[in-house]
């Protein structure tokens, strides 16, 4: 059997990335709860930067949260959960197919 794994699309220029409403920058619109919390602060706020993907602190995030797939936050499973060559994106759909329903 494959072994599961997150492949983040946040590390890339042209990955997912989102600015929440509070002006704060997000590796992707799926980050809730505890972990949103991780980027509601200086480091990550729009207006005084860019490339959030590339700073240590963002890095030091992925390594920990992201590097076992049992313990990673759900929305990055569903946007970037992968089994060897499949991708579990194929199967997510967010609020924005709702209209392909």
């Amino acid at each position: 059997m494959s072994e599961k794994k997150i492949v983040p699309k946040c590390l890339t220029d042209d990955g997912d990335h989102f600015v929440c409403a509070e002006g704060y920058w997000l590796p992707c619109c799926t980050v809730t709860d505890q972990y949103k919390d991780y980027f509601l602060n200086e480091d990550f706020n729009a207006l005084t930067g860019n490339d959030f993907h590339l700073k240590d602190k963002f890095l030091l995030w992925v390594d920990y949260y992201l590097s076992d797939y049992d313990t990673a936050p759900g929305g990055c499973k569903k946007k970037c959960g992968v089994l060897g060559h499949m991708s579990y994106n194929e199967f997510y759909h967010s609020g924005d197919d709702a209209e392909y329903f």
